[in-house]
């Protein structure tokens, strides 16, 4: 079962210097089959990292390094692609592979060689421009189910034409050489951002220029700062694909790059250096990353030096992300075929289906050839809707698991305790009992490896806030806004949330290749704007009732019901949190106050003594009738649990209670819950007296002991259960979010014709822009609070 994210390939960018030795053509091939073997190489590398998931090359087919790499990934398995990010068309493109007789004269005087060679010399140069030319049209022509080719829209003149090919063509005479590199310019800047992994093979000067040439040391600088120097932002500003602005008081987005050369060492068995991000603008494309805020420091201490293994570990982050991602949907996606199969979801079920299920995922893995990535024209909406129906798939997985750690974390925390509460207590004696304790302490250490290790709340809410990030997307689009989410969300956070917005980056990027719309923005291809009404406000044109039945209600109305659903669903889990572990926790304190009566007052000792004896005689030699009956008691105080929240105080002719009567009502609904567990503990001592050593009084002070350090150990599983899961957090989330959605639908209504067509345009798209926003920092916010802390056990 293929996943949803095999139309989601990781993006691999390649750039890199066109000749590697430019005095002689001889050594320039051969020095170029040396790279590409080592370019090879660290594709080899990423196959080995990520064994099923797809991968696209981005490339933009010019001579020398990207035509070597395009080349070397076709040379793989069928899980490689390629896209080639053509500046222009074709034709002005191809112009490049002709040899330029001007530059080639150039090089030939720096060389002070024997004019008798010249000939030679320059035949040599005109074999390696046609080596490369039928290169090109080879894997252009005769690829297209492997290689997706696009070219990026011309830039904006100074007159705001865009540039045309007589403005670009070499051999229109007077032409302006700088506006055909700065549509290279344009190129290196789509790769380096679009790119999960980028590898660079950096030419003799690594100074980035201050021209917009496109060179490779100005974008290998653009990539690792996160953003262009002046000259690359004019560049930017005329561009419809490209970012135009970025906060100078937010840290950077800059990524890391795989430096390919023949002295360049990273991790074993990769020949290329990794460069990490860099806070400013290099003097050098391959310096060192200095930047103590990025990378020196962390919580205010100074880091260790990282080692090649953590640097590679540090870069493939995202494209770890996709390929977890993968998995999981490839999981889910056996399950729902299992489903489907059986056609039955009754308990009995249950069985069969996982059997079916697994063995629909050991073929996907093993048995199913390896499926390619499809480069056919998809729209942007059946995208995105793909992609998230996937991400839901994986993350049910990671939420599951998730949850069920922290519920085994609490019910270890109080396994421990009882076990150690049983042996100080009853038996001082029985080691085994101890070490049981011992054995619930080692549990909770490996879950919290296993956990840590699995990344399963982190992959949960990865997967949600990418979720949540394209379903913004998807509106704006419809809306007809140019705004991405990935340039306005979470900006300028840590390394730890980076990689979400990363992958969000990559899912865009891809879902504009298989586009097919000249701009960064869907269009038509009259070249206006797609703007698609009914995904954002739904068919209806006017506010739509609570109870209304379920229709087309677009996104704002999609949004409306799942807060006012699952909101409500929230508020219930933390009220039964938040009254439940009050509830426990006030009755140990009544049952260590009727402990304390007992022991002050002799009378009440002696009466429960009587009971105790009475317990005794009934039941014999045995021990069955006292655990019996104290079991029942048990049960009792427990089924008092859920009776004490539906007490109510009466109230003086129907008014609601004072605060000092709902005080009141809370510490006096646990109390019959506690008299029914200290009744247990005095009926259980008879059996405490017949299998340990302790008196029968003691027995039942001990158990009642024991009782109530396990109801404050309850007490406190049960908040860090709500804590966790963040059930008050989200319900008060939610009942904000779910008051945005209604005011902006009734904003829309005001706005919407009796044919739901909005009357103004731009207001319209200013709401659903600003609604957008909202609900992005809505995300953000959850996403920090619930972000994973290490997870520990309960201290008590």
């Amino acid at each position: 079962m293929a996943s949803g994210f095999a139309r989601s390939p990781i993006l691999i960018g390649i750039t890199g210097r066109r000749w590697f030795d430019l005095g002689d053509p001889d050594r320039d091939r051969a020095a170029a089959e040396a790279f590409k073997h080592r370019i090879a190489l660290c594709l080899a590398v990423l196959d080995d990292k990520f064994k099923d998931t797809p991968k696209v090359l981005l490339t933009g087919a010019a001579i020398g390094t990207d035509l070597l790499a395009l080349r070397a990934a076709l040379e793989r398995s069928e899980l490689w692609s390629a896209a080639a990010i053509l500046p222009f068309s074709r034709d002005l493109f191809e112009e490049d592979f002709r040899p330029d007789a001007d530059e080639l004269s150039r090089r030939w005087q720096g060389l002070n060689r024997d004019a008798e060679a010249r000939p030679a010399w320059l035949a040599g140069w005109e074999t390696r421009h046609d080596a490369y030319r039928r290169e090109l049209s080879d894997c252009l022509d005769n690829h297209p189910d492997r290689v997706l080719v696009r070219c990026l829209p011309g830039l904006r003149m100074a007159d705001g034409r865009r540039a045309t090919a007589a403005d670009l063509s070499r051999d229109t005479p007077g032409r302006d050489p700088a506006l055909r590199q700065a549509h290279y310019e344009q190129v290196g800047q789509w790769i380096a951002a679009a790119s999960t992994v980028m590898l660079a093979v950096l030419g003799d000067d690594a100074r980035p220029s201050a021209k917009a040439t496109g060179g490779t040391a100005r974008i290998l600088a653009v990539r690792r700062v996160g953003h262009p120097d002046a000259a690359g932002v004019a560049v930017a500003e005329r561009s419809d694909v490209l970012r135009q602005h970025w906060s100078p008081v937010l840290r950077p987005p800059g990524r890391h790059v795989w430096l390919v050369g023949p002295a360049a060492r990273g991790a074993p068995g990769l020949p290329a250096a990794i460069l990490g991000p860099l806070g400013r603008w290099p003097a050098s494309a391959d310096a060192p990353a200095d930047d103590p805020p990025l990378h020196g420091e962390r919580h205010g201490h100074a880091e260790p030096a990282r080692g090649p293994d953590a640097l590679l570990d540090e870069s493939l982050t995202t494209a770890a992300m996709f390929a977890r991602f993968h998995r999981h949907a490839t999981w889910y996606g056996a399950r729902h075929r299992a489903e489907r199969r059986i056609g039955s979801r009754h308990r009995a079920a249950w069985l069969p289906r996982r059997l079916l299920a697994i063995g629909y995922y050991a073929r996907s893995l093993w048995s199913t050839p390896p499926r390619k990535v499809s480069t056919a024209p998809q729209p942007p909406g059946d995208a995105i809707r793909e992609v998230r129906n996937r991400l839901r798939w994986g993350q049910s997985r990671s939420k599951s698991m998730a949850k069920a750690s922290f519920l085994a974390t609490a019910l270890l925390f109080l396994a421990s305790l009882l076990a150690f509460e049983v042996f100080a207590k009853f038996a001082p004696h029985r080691p085994v009992i101890l070490f049981g304790y011992v054995v619930s302490i080692a549990a909770t250490g490996l879950l919290i490896v296993a956990a840590t290790l699995r990344r399963w709340q982190p992959l949960s809410e990865d997967s949600r806030s990418i979720s949540e990030m394209l379903r913004v997307q998807r509106a704006w689009w419809a809306a007809g806004l140019p705004n991405r989410v990935d340039r306005e969300h979470l900006q300028g956070v840590s390394a730890d949330l980076a990689p979400i917005r990363d992958a969000t980056t990559t899912l865009l990027a891809w879902i504009w290749l298989r586009g097919g719309w000249p701009g960064d923005t869907p269009q038509h291809h009259d070249g206006t704007r797609a703007f698609d009404w009914p995904t954002v406000y739904g068919g209806a044109h006017r506010v739509r009732a609570d109870r209304a039945p379920r229709s087309a209600a677009g996104w704002i109305g999609e949004q409306i019901a799942y807060f006012r659903k699952t909101g409500r669903a929230r508020e219930d889990a933390a009220h039964r949190a938040e009254a439940g572990s009050w509830f426990v926790f006030v009755g140990a304190w009544w049952l260590a106050v009727l402990v304390l009566v007992w022991s002050a007052s002799y009378a009440v000792k002696h009466a429960f003594a009587e009971i105790s004896h009475l317990v005794r005689i009934l039941a014999g030699d045995g021990t069955a009738l006292p655990v019996s009956v104290a079991a029942a008691l048990l049960l009792a105080g427990a089924a008092a649990l859920p009776l004490g929240w539906c007490l109510r105080i009466s109230t003086l002719h129907g008014r609601e209670p004072t605060r000092i009567r709902r005080w009141i009502r809370t510490g006096l609904r646990p109390l019959p819950s506690a008299l029914l567990i200290g009744a247990a503990c005095m009926a259980l001592a008879p059996a405490l007296v017949e299998t340990t050593t302790v008196s029968e009084e003691s027995a039942a002070k001990y158990a009642a002991l024991v009782s109530i350090a396990l109801m404050i150990g309850a007490t406190g599983a049960w908040r860090f259960l709500a804590e966790k899961l963040g059930l008050e957090a989200e319900a008060l989330e939610y009942k904000d979010a779910l008051a945005r959605f209604r005011l902006a639908e009734e904003a829309l209504a005001a706005e919407t014709d009796e044919h739901g067509r909005p009357r103004d345009v731009a207001r319209a798209q200013a709401i659903v822009h600003d609604l957008g926003r909202l609900a992005l920092v809505e995300n953000e916010a959850w996403l920090k609070s619930r972000r994973e802390r290490p997870l520990t056990p309960l201290a008590g």
